[in-house]
């Protein structure tokens, strides 16, 4: 059985996968703060997604 860790990697990874291609898409909804930043940031990577004083900032932060 895989750790804790390990775990929430998987689910970070699958998770990042899919807001990826969601990005991709959609238009995400206007108060989901660092989605319109995410998908306007030219240099890529998702740089702008993951705001400081997100609620899911723990898991953003990795994107």
């Amino acid at each position: 059985m895989p750790s804790s860790d390990q775990h929430n990697d998987t689910i970070a990874q699958a998770f990042r996968d899919i807001t990826r291609y969601a990005c991709k898409t959609i238009n995400p909804c206007p108060h989901l703060t660092g989605w319109s930043q995410w998908r306007n940031d030219s240099s890529g990577a998702g740089k702008s997604f993951g705001q400081p004083g997100r609620k899911d900032r723990g898991v953003t932060e990795r994107f």
